[in-house]
């Protein structure tokens, strides 16, 4: 049977911990991969933007069709006027916010979103239409094609664009992303 010894080298010295130039190297590596990162993070962050002006408008489209057919009368929503919070807009005015409010009655406001959004510009297909009325069975009348466009500024001026649509007969659907030549 043999019996091993611990013999220790005096000599030897026992390190504890990382050299500089081992911390050099991962902070190096460290670097490489966030700013690999960094543009991809904000590709992210500017799509969900993007998405969230598109539902937001989308509900507040939603809201005002069923408000119409639950008060069983017409009820438009339209967009605001740059530097007015009462007055209906034009067409490209949509990131001034909304106002939604029984037919022919603007003073009478039901619901009032004001909030300024990154919704840079939005064009309608069908003649510009800045209003868009719901009648008590929740019937928009005319088809109506809606494109946000949402401009990253920090991006280098890139267009992110989301459609949504609602039907003559007030069915509202978002088909999501355009190329964005659209805008």
């Amino acid at each position: 049977m043999f019996v091993y010894k611990n013999v220790k080298n005096k000599n030897t010295i026992k390190s504890q911990g990382f050299t500089l130039i081992e911390l050099m190297v991962a902070l190096v590596i460290f670097g490489i991969l966030v700013g690999a990162g960094v543009p991809a993070l904000q590709g992210f962050l500017n799509n969900m933007a993007s998405r969230t002006n598109a539902d937001q408008l989308a509900t507040a489209i939603a809201f005002t069709r069923q408000t119409a057919v639950s008060r069983g009368e017409s009820i438009s929503i339209c967009s605001i006027k740059t530097g007015e919070n009462d007055q209906c807009g034009n067409a490209s005015e949509w990131g001034n916010g909304w106002l939604i409010y029984p037919d022919g009655v603007p003073a009478n406001l039901i619901r009032v979103n004001d909030t300024q959004s990154n919704v840079k510009h939005v064009a309608t297909s069908v003649a510009d239409r800045a209003v868009i009325t719901f009648n008590a069975r929740g019937e928009a009348g005319n088809q109506t094609t809606l494109i946000i466009c949402n401009v990253q500024k920090e991006a280098g001026d890139r267009v992110i664009a989301r459609v949504l649509t609602v039907a003559n007969s007030g069915a509202l659907s978002n088909t999501g992303k355009l190329s964005t030549t659209s805008c």
